[in-house]
């Protein structure tokens, strides 16, 4: 079950399920299901669960790869594989060029950052809970990552902060932005936990990156969060405000593992020492530091 669970809130379902996908267009382009009724009955089955899994863990898909992706592996599922030859061929080759060019765009967004980003000499957090601790912890993230790098911290993070308070309660205390700063965002799980209008969300956050960025002083990192079905527009607000201030964005299987790892929370959501330990970890190995 946790295995499943993190498949899910990490997104790597999408990329366990286009497997799927592209092995069945392969057996269809081979002719490998021809003799066999059963075999093309559990194909089908095989690909429409794929397709369904892929909507459900939620990668934040742009509405025109979705227009097309979505279409084509479908029509490949419900009737290219028992279709004859011709047309077969020609579903089962794009839904699976469909498919793979799905894989190559979202594989942008898994990957770590590309080049190491410099090591701070000032670490700036806004977050929630996850971050100020003071559940029982000895030692925060924050503050193990700041020790980490060698960098001073400045940890703003609040309980119970949304991104919506946040654009109100933190900024007026961010300091004069400084040559090596670094500002981390952990913000938006309270907000999405809350159900919080998803167009609030994205005008405090764009708030917030504004505000970080200090006309391009700062170096801004944000946290992507593990988005929990039905609250898909928050991971497609930050990828794209992301995109749009030229912020490092970490993967959210970074958030998802440490909060799915045995032993990383005592209650699901805030972390223990173990947990604190991990998320310091996976963060600094996402940008190389």
């Amino acid at each position: 079950m946790q295995l499943l669970l993190y498949q899910l809130y990490s997104g790597q379902m999408f990329f366990s399920a286009a497997l799927a996908i592209g092995a069945t267009a392969l057996l269809a382009l081979a002719g490998a299901l021809e003799r066999s009724q059963i075999w093309r009955s559990i194909a089908s089955v095989v690909a429409l669960s794929a397709i369904g899994a892929a909507a459900l863990c939620g990668v934040p898909m742009p509405l025109a790869q979705a227009f097309v992706v979505i279409p084509l592996t479908l029509a490949f599922a419900l009737f290219g594989i028992t279709a004859p030859k011709r047309r077969r061929v020609t579903l089962a080759s794009l839904a699976l060029l469909s498919t793979l060019a799905s894989v190559a765009l979202e594989i942008r967004w898994q990957r770590r950052t590309p080049f190491p980003m410099p090591r701070p000499a000032r670490l700036i957090v806004l977050g929630d809970s996850l971050s100020s601790g003071g559940f029982g912890e000895t030692t925060a993230w924050p503050e193990l990552l700041a020790r980490d790098s060698g960098a001073t911290l400045v940890n703003l993070s609040l309980p119970g902060e949304t991104a919506v308070s946040a654009a109100w309660n933190l900024l007026p205390d961010l300091p004069s932005a400084a040559t090596g700063d670094v500002v981390i965002v952990a913000l938006g799980g309270n907000d999405m936990l809350e159900g919080r209008p998803a167009r609030d969300v994205e005008a405090a956050l764009e708030r917030i990156l504004e505000a970080s960025r200090a006309e391009g002083r700062r170096s801004i990192v944000m946290l992507e969060l593990p988005v929990v079905p039905g609250k898909w527009r928050i991971g497609a607000i930050q990828r794209r405000l992301a995109k749009k201030h030229g912020v490092t964005l970490v993967p959210r299987r970074v958030i998802a593992k440490a909060l799915l790892t045995p032993g990383c929370t005592f209650d699901g959501i805030h972390l223990t020492q173990r947990g604190h330990d991990l998320l310091a970890r996976e963060i600094a190995h996402s940008l190389t530091w």
